[in-house]
């Protein structure tokens, strides 16, 4: 889990990145084109600090985009946490995160 928060007015809309050794080209497992279609969730932040929870089995690939691979994220080879801001009608972001924490298992 994670605390986060948006500045006022900026755009809230954020997904959280997580590569495994199925999506990251350093994984030996994609090529090329089929890489980066990365395991993840969007999220909506607002201007107070909020505590999110997102489980590994919660994380999916975006579909029409890149290679999909079967099966939930490999928990076991997690190459880095992204924070991605792609909002095409607000392209200003101010974010905040604080305090990332694994826990659990899948």
């Amino acid at each position: 889990g994670f605390w986060a928060k948006k500045g006022p007015g900026w755009t809230a809309k954020v997904r959280l990145k997580v590569p495994d050794k199925k999506t990251k080209p350093e994984g030996g497992m994609c090529q090329g084109g089929d890489c980066n279609n990365d395991y993840g969730a969007d999220l909506v932040l607002t201007d107070d600090w909020v505590f999110y929870t997102v489980p590994w089995r919660a994380m999916k690939q975006i579909k029409g985009w890149g290679a999909e691979y079967g099966g939930p994220i490999d928990s076991n080879a997690i190459y880095e946490v992204q924070f991605q801001v792609d909002d095409r009608t607000n392209k200003h972001f101010d974010i905040w995160i604080d305090e990332i924490q694994f826990t659990g298992c899948q």
